[in-house]
């Protein structure tokens, strides 16, 4: 199933004023896209790690929240999560008229309403114990 979110979010358009996105799993795991060099990779993979940890912590005081908008100094974070706890996370312009904030909803909606699910669990192939061995005498 990673590899058809993968797959999912690469087809998405570019929305003008969103300058990274990504798609966070209930096990950390995540792909993501920039669209502008001060935002690596590596900085966005972490930057969904934490906030699955934010949609968790809110959860667990009763606060219950599967949107979060929150405006920083040099950007804004916008994020929708699913009943299946994956979450789609966007990084916006600073200047709220530079976004088209029409196609970032419709992209959360569409994300809302895609027909993929979380990715699978990897397999464990559990060995049996050994055999104990027979008393001697």
């Amino acid at each position: 199933m990673f590899q058809e979110w993968h797959q999912w979010l690469e087809k998405r358009p570019s929305v003008p004023g969103v300058v990274a996105c990504g798609i966070g799993f209930p096990d950390k795991t995540c792909v993501a896209r920039s669209f502008a060099p001060k935002f690596p990779l590596e900085t966005l993979k972490n930057a969904w790690r934490c906030l699955l940890d934010a949609f968790e912590v809110v959860n667990l005081h009763r606060f219950p929240a599967d949107e979060f908008r929150w405006q920083f100094e040099n950007a804004t974070v916008y994020s929708v999560r699913r009943a299946d706890q994956v979450f789609l996370g966007m990084f916006l312009e600073k200047d709220p008229l530079a976004v088209d904030w029409d196609a970032a909803r419709n992209l959360a909606a569409e994300f809302l309403k895609a027909p993929l699910g979380p990715p699978a669990a990897p397999s464990r192939t559990l060995t049996p114990p050994p055999a104990p061995h027979p008393p001697a005498g």
